[in-house]
């Protein structure tokens, strides 16, 4: 995995009906910083604590894998994980 430069600015949540779904279609593009996880799923006005579970439950599932890199926590998708 090739994590060379993060991500900046705002990530787009319009359309969606649920914080899972978002995060997946998200990070299918591109891994994602957790923090940046955290303020983008903050707009479906949900507490951190959920947007955690749901990272829990997306992770336990195999859909979404956490990865360090440089002292960061980001999130991908198992298949961007597999290239």
């Amino acid at each position: 995995m090739d994590i060379t430069a993060e991500e900046t600015g705002e990530f787009f949540t319009e359309g969606f009906t649920n914080p899972e779904d978002a995060i997946l279609a998200i990070i299918r593009r591109h891994p994602m910083r957790e923090e940046q996880v955290i303020e983008t799923l903050k707009r479906f006005e949900i507490e951190e604590r959920e947007i955690h579970d749901s990272l829990k439950r997306l992770e336990e599932s195999g859909k979404i894998k956490k990865v360090k890199y440089r002292e960061k926590v980001f999130w991908l998708t198992e298949e961007e994980k597999k290239r």
